[in-house]
């Protein structure tokens, strides 16, 4: 994980994205007895931008502005749709969120807007723990649903994994799509991007390519030895 990491620190990596495909235990069951039959996929849309920032601008691995990068702007330049996406300028589409970095973000199962039962980042504890003290006579049932320590004192120290950071608001075509909590769109709402050819990364490959087949035309170095 901490290569991956570091990868941004030195640029060695561009963007974070997700492969967003859940299915629940029981789709996953399908291949308890045979590992291909397991449907691919795991949840991440909705933690992407909670986790990049709990785990690389709260730990200072990366600069708010290379969150934005690695988050956005990148991502619109390799799809080759930027300016149009990626940026706020003049022109381009009010695509924004605001992110209050002093906020906090429960990961778990039961709370996350995914139809799926599990959560793959479940009990991942980010920097900022939420902390409750309850008596020790509550209800046992209800303890079961949360992080339990044991104190000195005559209390439970119950605490849910909380991450630092969290999106608030989504707005999308200059439209308020996400907030409070709540999605706030209709089926049929959103608009295919078409994504031009010859992205800013064409004339790059170009240049690996020409070095990869010089490369192959170079002369052999040979060591002479004595006879």
């Amino acid at each position: 994980a901490w290569k991956f990491f570091n990868s941004f620190s030195f640029s060695f990596a561009q963007l974070v994205g997700t492969d967003h495909c859940t299915y629940n235990s029981t789709q996953k069951a399908l291949g308890i007895d045979d590992f291909r039959k397991i449907p691919n996929g795991v949840n991440g849309i909705e933690e992407r931008m909670h986790l990049i920032w709990d785990t690389m601008v709260e730990s200072g691995q990366i600069s708010v502005t290379k969150f934005v990068q690695v988050t956005s702007t990148e991502c619109a330049q390799i799809f080759n749709i930027y300016p149009r996406k990626g940026a706020i300028f003049a022109g381009s589409d009010a695509d924004i969120i605001i992110f209050n970095p002093n906020s906090s973000f429960e990961i778990s199962a039961r709370s996350h807007h995914s139809r799926s039962d599990t959560n793959v980042y479940e009990g991942r504890r980010g920097k900022n723990l939420h902390i409750s003290l309850v008596s020790l006579d509550c209800d046992s049932s209800e303890r079961q649903k949360h992080l339990e320590f044991q104190n000195p004192d005559r209390f439970t120290c119950k605490g849910y994994p909380q991450h630092k950071g969290k999106v608030e608001v989504t707005i999308s075509g200059g439209r308020i799509v996400w907030e409070n909590d709540e999605l706030k769109v209709v089926p049929g709402s959103g608009k295919y991007i078409k994504m031009p050819p010859f992205g800013h990364m064409f004339s790059g490959m170009d240049k690996i390519d020409a070095a990869y087949l010089s490369s192959l035309h170079a002369p052999v170095q040979r060591i002479r030895t004595a006879s």
